[in-house]
Parts: C-alpha cells; structure tokens; sequence
C-alpha cells in the first residue's frame, strides 16, 4: 500500500539567483510505501524556489513532532525543526519554532514566519553583511571551499579539490596565496614550473602569477588557503584555461 504523507521541512539550499541565496520552510508530498528517515526523494506539488524535483532528505517527526537532525540536545520541545551541524545545539521549552545553525549564521525564528526569512535576507543585502549574498560553503565544479576567517587585509578558505579535477588556470591582481597541504595529493602550475606537493607541503603564489591546483591522486585533496592583498573577492580573478568553460 502507498501512503500519501504531507511533510513540513526545513530545505537549506543554496538559490543560485544571482549570488542570493536564502532558507525556506516548505511543504511537499512524499509517494512511499516504506519512508526511511533520511531517505532521498524528490519534492512533488506546489514548492518555492524552483526546488521541484530535487532530491532531499526527508526527516521523520519525533513523539513530540519535533524534526531534528545533527549535533542537537533537545528537552521538553514541541513541534519545533532544529538542525545542527557540528557545534551542539541545546534547545529547551522551544514549540513551533525553527534553529538552523549554518557555518556562517544561525536562524532562529517561529514557524509561523518561515516565509519572512527572505525578507532577512534582504535586509542583511541591505546592511552589506557578506552572509545575505555567499554562503560560508561555496560549491564549484572541482570541488567546494569554506570560508573561515576574514579580516580587512586577509580571507583564510579551506579549499576541497575532487580526485582527478583541476581550478583554472588563473591570476589576481590584487592578492597574493599561500597554499598548505592538509590531506591528499596536489599538482600546482605556478607560471612555466609545475610541482608535485604531498600533506604539509606549502607554496606561495604571488600576485600576477598564472596559477592552477589540481588533484592528481584517487583521494579528495583539501588545502588551507590565506590570501593576503586589498581586493580579497572573486572579482579579482582572470582565467585564460577552464575545463568547465568559464573563460
């Protein structure tokens, strides 16, 4: 027998309008026979921001109705939506509300005003907060980088380059980048020379230097990046090779 059952769910997406992004508290039917919390499957119906049709994990309520998923403790809360991530979350007396803890930002707010997050958005676009425009977790076609630490002169990114792909090659004229090797393998092109760098290896590229990083190894490649300069924005990049067609 299939069972038709109406979820609400928090789906924490990045919306890649424009650099925008945005949360949303959405409802969707799910068409299953036997739901397994956690389980991909593909919003059907009516939902916002295009989401239709894509994947997300589906979370069961609890005896309390709450849907909570990561590093949580939670005591004595109703139908409430909490998600974690690697810090822990410890909630209590919550009912009908909604925590979110991002990298970069935490959302805390009543279900009931779930529609009104975009309007968040727009006001943190409005102040100039970075948060309203890039999330702290920025996905690319080679991989993903995470944005840990920004100053006035200074970004310092953990950057995650996928087995057998490669950055563009590539110059700043406004920065330069000291590489440092946490795990894997990695290939640089740094002008005409070329270097093979193994974990705890480092390498500078100065300003005005055609650069690549590439992974040549079967494992994922993760490096800690500083940059140092007065334009520290994906602005000051020009590319002159590009697999992925970004020249």
């Amino acid at each position: 027998m299939i069972y038709k059952t109406l979820f609400s769910i928090l789906v924490l997406s990045t919306l890649l309008v424009g650099t925008s992004y945005s949360q949303s508290l959405i409802n969707f039917e799910v068409n299953t026979d036997k739901l397994v919390p956690g389980e991909l499957v593909e919003l059907t119906g009516q939902v916002e921001a295009g989401l239709e049709g894509q994947p997300v994990a589906v979370e069961v309520k609890d005896s309390e109705g709450n849907v909570i998923d990561g590093n949580v403790l939670a005591q004595d809360c109703n139908n409430s939506i909490i998600q974690g991530q690697n810090r822990l979350i410890a909630v209590l007396g919550l009912k009908d509300m909604i925590v979110v803890d991002n990298p970069d930002a935490l959302l805390v707010c009543a279900k009931e005003r779930s529609q009104d997050v975009k309007n968040l958005v727009e006001t943190l676009n409005e102040k100039g907060h970075p948060e309203g425009k890039q999330p702290a977790i920025v996905n690319k076609p080679w991989g993903s980088y995470t944005v840990l630490d920004t100053g006035p002169s200074y970004v310092l990114k953990r950057i995650e380059v996928l087995p057998g792909e490669a950055l563009s090659l590539q110059s700043h004229q406004h920065r330069s980048e000291h590489w440092t090797i946490v795990s894997g393998s990695a290939e640089v092109v740094r002008n005409k020379e070329t270097f093979k760098l193994k974990t705890n290896d480092s390498i500078t590229i100065p300003k005005s230097t055609k650069h690549r990083l590439g992974n040549p190894g079967s494992e994922l490649l993760i490096i800690i990046e500083i940059q140092f300069g007065n334009l520290l924005d994906e602005s000051d990049i020009s590319r002159y090779e590009d697999r992925y067609g970004r020249c």
